[in-house]
């Protein structure tokens, strides 16, 4: 018996157990700060995910962010918010967890529709996923409204490997179409030969000899 996507399915869920005990976690944490140690609760949240991000531990700085990304919006902190939307998104492509990036991307350009670095992340997510148009969309739309050089960079070389990915694709599908199954030689064994002459031979001669029959009775 599968029993695989059983499992799948509970993992899911206890998943979304954690995520919302995680949330009611912090919400109780709050309660009891004040609005100014609600801010350092936060940017020592934001650190400490960083560091496990920079550490490589993606799973633990999603956690981290995660917390600090409730926290941001409990008290409506947007611009902390669109941060932690994109760090978490961050370590989604990290782990190639692609469409949960898109989707809290989604989630921080509905916010600031021209927010650079969500766009760049997106167009990341969506290239890893293959989907080279919508990734082409978000990097013409990041360089008109990008002002930091560094990012800008970030979204030349972007267009420049999507480039030559949709050169690749089309190489690639060009070959493809052109290329033509040619037909193999047959291979007739000699005995196979020899066979078929014995047995077309005899039938020649019965067709010659039905000939002359209807001759003769003419």
């Amino acid at each position: 018996m599968d029993t695989s996507g059983r499992k799948i399915q509970l993992e899911t869920i206890q998943h979304k157990i954690d995520t919302n005990n995680k949330v009611v976690a912090v919400q109780q944490e709050l309660l009891e700060l004040d609005e100014e140690e609600k801010i350092e609760w936060i940017n020592y949240h934001k650190l400490i995910g960083n560091k496990y991000y920079r550490c490589k531990n993606f799973s633990k700085a999603a956690d981290i962010y995660l917390e600090a990304l409730t926290a941001a919006k409990i008290i409506k902190d947007d611009a902390t918010t669109l941060t932690m939307l994109c760090n978490l998104a961050s370590c989604m492509i990290s782990q190639e967890y692609y469409y949960s990036a898109v989707h809290l991307l989604d989630e921080a350009l509905k916010m600031k529709p021209d927010h650079a670095r969500a766009l760049e992340r997106r167009a990341v997510a969506y290239s890893s996923m293959g989907k080279l148009e919508e990734a082409e969309k978000d990097i013409k739309t990041g360089l008109a409204c990008v002002q930091d050089k560094k990012l800008k960079s970030k979204f030349n070389d972007l267009l420049v490997t999507m480039i030559k990915d949709k050169q690749k694709k089309r190489e690639m599908y060009k070959k493809m179409v052109e290329v033509k199954v040619k037909p193999k030689d047959v291979y007739i064994p000699n005995w196979l030969k020899k066979v078929v002459s014995i047995v077309v031979k005899p039938v020649g001669w019965v067709k010659g000899f039905l000939h002359f029959c209807k001759r003769k009775k003419a």
